[in-house]
């Protein structure tokens, strides 16, 4: 957060902002500091990561759909894309901060 808080202002004053980050970058605390800055965020998430409905993002079936995960305290969108690797395909997801 602290890389992203020293943004030029001029930069963040005239454009509208979207933050791309790593799974590592995917926690609570770092989603509800995007948000309270009013930026945008796309960021990996972890498959196994907890719908607040008792489900896991795993799970979900239909890309675009907006979830809410536990601990967030608004609504994320998630979607995902098979990567290929030697032993089949991985599946990765990633959310939408609006």
């Amino acid at each position: 957060m602290k890389l992203v808080k020293r943004l030029p202002k001029l930069l963040t004053k005239h454009f509208q902002v979207v933050i791309l980050a790593d799974t590592a970058f995917g926690s609570v605390e770092f989603l509800h500091g995007i948000r309270k800055l009013k930026y945008h965020a796309i960021t990996g998430l972890a498959i196994n990561r907890k719908l607040v409905y008792t489900r896991i993002l795993g799970r979900l079936h239909k890309q675009g759909q907006q979830v809410r995960l536990v601990g967030l305290k608004f609504p994320v969108t998630v979607s995902w894309y098979y990567l290929k690797r030697d032993k089949g395909k991985r599946r990765i997801a990633f959310c939408f901060v609006h």
